[in-house]
């Protein structure tokens, strides 16, 4: 940094070569700011400052490109290509025979074909936003700050990529492989051309001083490996952790550099603290911001006001990974003491009541009024109004989880002999049986069915379900994620879908806050309440000699639970449809 700091006379001046490809941009070839009379320390604090904006300023002006008709063509030809595959790979899983399934098949396809086009007719280009944000992301152009037009152009020309790969996949689960484009931007495919960005180098990193050496240290990366290594083999992690702890330690050695372990020191720890605070909120989730660098999320932050950064939580979780990293080097003997210790302090903003917000009868009413559970046009278009009514997994997993209080996991990977009865008491067996993965040892327990989802028609759906033969309760989940859960698909979906019908500030771990604050507010008794939910006791001697609540005190206590004002007529009275996909 100290590069930057130049004396001109009695004065300290800010001085940067600006990249080659952006000089003529600016129509100069240097940055040059005075920095008056500021003494050394705070004159290398201002240039810290400074060259962290002119990183942001040459990162704003690079990504604010022009695309031109034949760029913006190629773009699109890249979604169809893709999207055409995509289709292929999903008539090739039809298992042979399968009339209902091809049918199932032509009319999603049909229903892609046509809303596509309405879009187009439309002009409701803002649908394909998310895809060309995604298309400009793999050409190297990261966040678009250039012409609406050139965006908008963009947007329309995917839609009209998308009508046609469903057109193309309709005519070919029709058995028509001579189907071939008919849009004329897709008839035959150009040389391609080719976005190009010019990404600036970022300046050297600034050392410090390291703490005293431990013979032999290896580097940082070597040591991730051993130490993730190691957590695998004693089982302590499960895929998300690994997945998610990766992230933190390529986010730590990005910002600092891949140095031997014994190489950083505290006040190192504490400038990827201080970057770390500046970092987008979704950066996880963001398709946007997959793959980018410490400094590049939180020049993002800077550059779009709108965003917000990561919670003190968020960095919490961050310098706990790294602390057990470097807890676990120096148990090897490669580092003298841990650089993390103490270096970030988390303070709860709000009480743990506060933390998740649980849904009450108004929003319940709200999503039980939406199309899932009052009639929808297609599978494929759940939020739109129509007349399908299709008591699936999205249909059963939110009643269950309010009426319940159990995990998404523990509903979605459910098994249909996982209904069980005793003594005229229907329940829920939670086990770990049939490669379900449970949070605790306490999650293992028997949870009654509500009254409420008797009358809605759940054990009605579950005798079907019995009937047809099939294991699993929700047969068309499947697997996702780092650790192959079953939730991992529902979750997303139903995530989508609240933002779609108008609840977008609650998502679907807030059911079990409701549940429990439910049975909290009919004065049920907390050990009940904890076997019920499968939480952890409190360390009492009363609580750890308890063999358990008989399954008969355990219905009458969650029968006790109710939600004022909720309305489900609706429900009941269609217990006489459709209980499964058509």
């Amino acid at each position: 940094m100290s590069s930057y700091l130049k004396r001109k006379g009695d004065r300290m001046v800010f001085r940067r070569r600006i990249p080659q490809s952006l000089i003529p941009r600016f129509g100069r070839s240097e940055l040059a700011i005075s920095l008056g009379d500021l003494g050394p320390r705070a004159a290398r604090a201002k240039a810290r400052a400074l060259a962290a904006r002119s990183d942001e300023l040459f990162s704003m002006v690079s990504r604010n490109l022009h695309l031109s008709p034949d760029e913006v063509t190629e773009l699109a030809r890249r979604w169809f290509s893709s999207t055409t595959a995509e289709y292929e790979e999903r008539l090739r899983a039809i298992p042979p025979g399968d009339s209902a399934r091809a049918a199932h098949e032509r009319q999603l396809a049909e229903d892609d074909r046509e809303s596509t086009r309405v879009m187009l007719a439309d002009n409701q280009w803002p649908a394909a936003s998310a895809i060309a944000d995604r298309l400009l992301a793999d050409a190297g152009i990261e966040h678009w700050e250039g012409e609406e037009a050139a965006y908008r152009d963009l947007c329309r020309m995917i839609l009209r990529a998308s009508a046609q790969a469903a057109e193309i996949h309709l005519a070919r689960l029709k058995g028509d492989y001579s189907a071939a484009p008919s849009d004329p931007a897709f008839i035959e495919k150009p040389e391609p051309v080719i976005v190009r960005v010019e990404v600036p180098t970022p300046p050297p990193a600034e050392t410090t001083a390291p703490t005293k050496s431990a013979p032999e240290a290896p580097l940082f990366s070597t040591a991730v490996a051993s130490y993730t290594a190691e957590k695998n083999r004693a089982g302590e992690w499960r895929g998300s952790t690994e997945h998610q702890y990766r992230r933190f330690y390529e986010l730590f050695s990005g910002f600092l550099g891949d140095k031997p372990v014994n190489a950083y020191a505290r006040a190192d720890i504490g400038r990827w603290v201080e970057a770390l605070q500046q970092i987008p909120s979704t950066y996880g989730q963001s398709t946007v911001l997959r793959g980018k660098t410490l400094k590049e999320l939180a020049a993002y932050t800077a550059a779009n006001p709108s965003v917000d950064p990561v919670t003190a939580r968020t960095v919490q979780k961050h310098t706990i990974a790294l602390s057990g990293f470097f807890g676990w080097c120096r148990d090897r003997g490669h580092i003298n003491d841990n650089p993390v210790t103490r270096a970030f302090r988390y303070k709860k903003d709000r009480r743990a009541r506060e933390q998740r917000a649980a849904w009450e009868a108004p929003e319940l009413n709200k999503l039980f009024a939406s199309p899932i559970w009052t009639g929808c046009k297609s599978e494929a278009r759940r939020s739109a109004p129509g007349t399908l009514m299709l008591r699936d997994a999205l249909f059963w997993i939110p009643l269950i989880a309010v009426f319940s209080g159990m995990r998404l996991e523990e509903i979605a990977a459910l098994r249909v002999e996982d209904v069980q009865t005793d003594s005229g008491i229907a329940f829920f067996d939670i086990t770990p049986a049939g490669g379900k993965l449970l949070k605790t040892a306490a999650a293992v327990r028997r949870v009654p069915v509500h009254k409420e989802l008797v009358g809605v028609g759940f054990l009605r759906y579950v005798e079907q379900q019995r009937r047809a033969k099939v294991e699993r309760l929700f047969p068309e989940l499947q697997p996702g994620g780092p650790d192959k859960r079953f939730g991992f698909y529902p979750t997303k979906k139903l995530s989508r879908y609240f933002d779609a019908v108008g609840i977008p500030d609650l998502d679907v771990h807030g059911f079990r806050h409701a549940a429990i604050t439910g049975l909290q507010r009919a004065e049920v008794a907390e050990p009940i309440i904890r076997d019920l939910v499968g939480h952890e006791g409190n360390g009492s001697e009363t609580h750890r000699y308890s063999k358990g609540y008989p399954l008969p005190q355990l219905a009458d206590a969650l029968n006790r639970l109710t939600y004022p004002g909720l309305r489900l007529e609706h429900l009941r009275a269609r217990i006489k449809t459709s209980l499964g996909p058509s």
